[in-house]
């Protein structure tokens, strides 16, 4: 693994000959993708959040599924990463339904399996999504974890719209404009806690 290229901050590639390149990628980001689990669910030292690096990784005979293995023997050889998991409450949003309410969601007009979504600020034009896509969204915008438990499992269409200068803004919004509700509750959940790790040089 590299320092970071800012100007490439947060991108990443794949071409179809096996090779996967990202750049400007925190140690946290890494460990989250590595180790499929969400990033405010890693326990790590704040400078995994703030220190970049780019990584290359070319797997053999293009074998996609080899990818991450190969990152995380990279991780622990590179950082000397030791670490262990850990049931801990956590604080979670819960995407419902609103009670003796029905969903403000369109049904999806498209066919087949194609979604597209646009963001522009604080609008979001959705359709064909998930649920489970917005709730991806809501993930992104809070910067904390949400859980779906609508039990909504159609494809829909929806324009949702929010203050983008207060991200919170988005947890009303959704329940005046789509009929559902995100609710602040705490759940145990998998913990990905990391005894030591070497912080190493960037420049």
């Amino acid at each position: 693994m590299v320092p970071e290229f800012p100007e490439l901050t947060g991108q990443n590639f794949r071409n179809p000959h096996g090779r996967y390149d990202a750049y400007g990628a925190t140690l946290r980001s890494i460990l989250s993708k590595a180790y499929q689990i969400p990033e405010n669910r890693i326990d790590a030292p704040e400078w995994c959040s703030k220190s970049r690096f780019d990584y290359s990784v070319v797997t053999p005979q293009h074998e996609e599924a080899l990818r991450w293995p190969l990152v995380k023997q990279a991780l622990e050889a590179t950082f000397r990463l030791k670490f262990h998991k850990e049931m801990k409450e956590t604080r979670v949003y819960i995407l419902k339904k609103v009670v003796g309410q029905e969903p403000k969601l369109r049904l999806a007009t498209t066919e087949g399996e194609s979604s597209q979504e646009t963001r522009k600020g604080e609008l979001l034009e959705a359709v064909g999504v998930s649920v489970g896509r917005l709730a991806r969204i809501a993930h992104l915008v809070l910067d904390g974890e949400v859980i779906d438990e609508t039990g909504l499992t159609g494809r829909y269409d929806f324009d949702l719209k929010w203050d983008s200068n207060q991200p919170t803004s988005i947890v009303a919004a959704i329940r005046e404009q789509l009929g559902l509700e995100l609710v602040v509750q705490q759940r145990k959940l998998d913990h990905l806690v990391v005894d030591s790790i070497a912080e190493t040089k960037t420049w």
